[in-house]
C-alpha cells in the first residue's frame, strides 16, 4: 500500500510539471503542446488508479492455524458455506473461519448494520459407499466487518464434532483418505 501512495505522489508531481509544460506550450504555440496535454491526461489517470489501489490491501492476510477449505456456496451476499477436512480441530476451525472472513471482504458485501456474512463450516463423511453425511461444525458471524471493534461471534457445534469422531471410530478407513 505504501508503494501505491508513494507512486500517487510522484505521479501527481509529474502531472503538475507536465501541466505547466502544456500551458507553456499552448502560450508559445510549440509543436509538442498537444503531446504535453496527452501526457498530463495519462498521468492523471495513472494517479487516480494508484490512489485507488492504495485504499485497500491487495495481499491476503494469513491467519495462523487456518486449514485448507473449499467454498461451496457464496453468491456475494449474507451467507458463505465452506467445506473443511473432517480431521480439523476446534481451534483450527475458528482460525479457518476467520481466514474465510478475511478473504471474502469486499465493500459491496456490507450488509445490515455493518455486519458481515454468516460463514458456515461443514464436512462430508461417507460411512458407506454411496452414503454421504453432511455435518455442520461451526459458524462465524463477523460483527467487525467495518472495523467497529466488535468481536466476531464464533459458534462451535460440539455435537457435530462428536458425531464426526464417532463415525471415524466406527470406520477407521476414513482416516486414510480425508477426501473420501
Amino acid at each position: 500500500m505504501e508503494l501505491f501512495r508513494t507512486g500517487t505522489w510522484i505521479t501527481l508531481g509529474l502531472m503538475v510539471a507536465t501541466t505547466l509544460a502544456a500551458i507553456f506550450g499552448l502560450v508559445r504555440k510549440t509543436p509538442w503542446r498537444f503531446q504535453a496535454i496527452g501526457t498530463t491526461g495519462f498521468l492523471g489517470v495513472l494517479a487516480a488508479g494508484l490512489f485507488a489501489l492504495s485504499l485497500f490491501p491487495i495481499s491476503r492476510t494469513a491467519i495462523p492455524g487456518a486449514q485448507k477449505f473449499d467454498i461451496l456456496y457464496d453468491q456475494g451476499s449474507d451467507r458463505i458455506v465452506a467445506r473443511v477436512e473432517r480431521t480439523i480441530q476446534p481451534e483450527q476451525l475458528e482460525a479457518t473461519l476467520k481466514q474465510i472472513a478475511s478473504r471474502s471482504f469486499t465493500t459491496g458485501r456490507i450488509l445490515k448494520e455493518g455486519r458481515g456474512p454468516l460463514i458456515e463450516a461443514r464436512t462430508l463423511v461417507r460411512p458407506a459407499p454411496g452414503i454421504g453425511q453432511i455435518i455442520q461444525l461451526g459458524t462465524l458471524q463477523s460483527e467487525s466487518y467495518l472495523n467497529n471493534g466488535k468481536p466476531d461471534k464464533f459458534t462451535l457445534n460440539k455435537e457435530g464434532f462428536a458425531e464426526v469422531q464417532k463415525i471415524l471410530k466406527e470406520h477407521p478407513e476414513l482416516n486414510q483418505n480425508p477426501r473420501r
